[in-house]
């Protein structure tokens, strides 16, 4: 079937206006979206109608009390996506604008609780509400800045909100951290405890990042009971913000354990630290301590492209010689990132019955077929196969259109190499050997019917 034409806008743009303007109202009344739309393109030219029309979906949001599950979420934050838009794009005041997000970011706590966010979907478009704020700041003096703040700072329930930036004066900055220093300071004597005042201290962690100064963040930390290895760290990711290295390693040094969570941001600290003091040595010792912990392909190139040729050479043989004792996905992914497509394909031709593809994700996987599929379709059509295999175990038919797209692949590879010397059984060999042990999948043998009928 012949792919349709896609309409181009400026065909649309060449129709006539009546027609267009029938066609936009039939929209508005199927679409409740595109009705808004409209209306506020209307009101652009009344100011005082426009905000009162977005204060009004604002309240709508405000007022709600029905229960928002799991799919109902994304198109609620759909709605505040609209709104955070329309203040964007139609509200030219930006003082008025930043009164709008304020009033739209404040209903963040009912909403909630009163949904199932696990996607986080109604949280990035209150994200994008606090970014509209943060960018309407300018007409705005010092003083309704901070009140502004004092509002916006802590979610009821849910903690400090993202509302401090580099955008915010310095001097803001430094009032909000006096005070809350002073609060946070009297809650932990009173309480003994700085757990029940994580809030405060998130607040004044990030006054001090924002002001570029560590040592607020070391005062605050000082009247902690216990200081951790998170904390440690925590500083000297703060001193390296301001592109103090030697300050950023002596916190550093004082982590007497990593953590596994904490790894890359205490390993990139350091080398970066070593490498602005001209330590070189110990930088690449360093990367090199770091691959060994976990044989990452991208911490292995960074490593190798530090070395001379000679120790480049050596180091890339280790490493090629220790894939060997790896996972597939991690020696797959070393293979592919030393460029060894030889290496690749042996391993996979010699592995092929103990592949692991549900760890290499689909654009992983396509970028490793992509790779192989010139110089060694076996190992690439292999790489698929295993993929079929994996979806078919897991038995649910949501899934059983992949395995189909794989096939095609497959295929595809195979009918562009017609002058291999195949290594593998053919693909129609495989489909064949496949019914037989999935021919009870009737979803996926009724796919697989409609994909390729010449083979059945």
């Amino acid at each position: 079937m012949a792919k349709k034409k896609e309409i181009q806008v400026e065909e649309v743009q060449n129709l006539d206006q009546n027609i267009l303007a029938q066609l936009v109202y039939q929209c508005m009344q199927e679409d409740k979206r595109v009705y808004d739309r409209v209306e506020k393109y209307i009101l652009r030219n009344d100011p005082d109608a426009l905000i009162k029309s977005i204060k009004k979906e604002i309240a709508s949001i405000r007022r709600g009390r029905k229960f928002i599950d799991y799919y109902h979420a994304f198109d609620f934050a759909k709605k505040i996506a609209d709104i955070v838009e329309n203040i964007e794009t139609m509200v030219e005041n930006s003082k008025n604008a930043a009164a709008l997000y304020k009033e739209l970011i404040l209903t963040d706590t009912k909403v909630y609780n009163r949904s199932d966010d696990s996607s986080g979907a109604i949280q990035m478009s209150y994200h994008e509400a606090m970014g509209g704020w943060k960018n309407s700041l300018e007409p705005l003096s010092e003083e309704e800045i901070y009140r502004d703040i004092q509002e916006l700072l802590l979610c009821e329930d849910f903690g400090p909100r993202s509302v401090l930036s580099e955008k915010i004066p310095a001097s803001v900055l430094r009032k909000i951290y006096e005070e809350h220093y002073e609060r946070y300071r009297k809650h932990v004597e009173a309480l003994q405890s700085e757990f029940d005042s994580f809030n405060e201290f998130s607040i004044l962690h990030e006054c001090a990042h924002y002001l570029n100064q560590p040592d607020l963040f070391i005062k605050a930390l000082e009247l902690k009971n216990t200081i951790t290895e998170y904390d440690l760290l925590d500083v000297a990711k703060e001193y390296r913000a301001i592109n103090e290295a030697s300050q950023t390693l002596e916190w550093l040094n004082k982590i007497e354990r990593v953590q596994s969570n904490m790894t890359e941001e205490y390993f990139t600290a350091k080398i970066w630290a070593l490498e602005t003091l001209g330590r070189k040595r110990e930088a690449l010792e360093l990367w090199k301590s770091w691959y060994e912990t976990t044989h990452s392909p991208k911490i292995l190139k960074n490593y190798l492209e530090r070395l001379e040729d000679a120790e480049r050479e050596q180091a890339r043989e280790q490493a090629l010689r220790e894939a060997q004792k790896l996972s597939f996905s991690k020696a797959v992914h070393l293979f592919s990132t030393l460029e060894e497509k030889e290496l690749a394909a042996r391993y996979i031709l010699e592995h092929h019955k103990a592949l692991a593809t549900p760890l290499l994700y689909g654009k992983e996987l396509n970028a490793l077929v992509k790779w192989l599929s010139e110089e060694y379709p076996d190992a690439a059509i292999l790489l698929l196969r295993d993929a079929v295999e994996k979806t078919l175990e897991s038995a649910q038919s949501k899934n059983y259109p992949w395995a189909i797209r794989h096939l095609k692949k497959a295929f595809d590879i195979e009918e562009a190499h017609p002058n291999h010397s195949w290594q593998i059984a053919s693909n129609r060999e495989y489909v064949t050997d496949l019914l037989q042990r999935h021919g009870k999948k009737y979803r996926f043998v009724h796919l697989l019917e409609e994909s390729f009928p010449h083979l059945l």
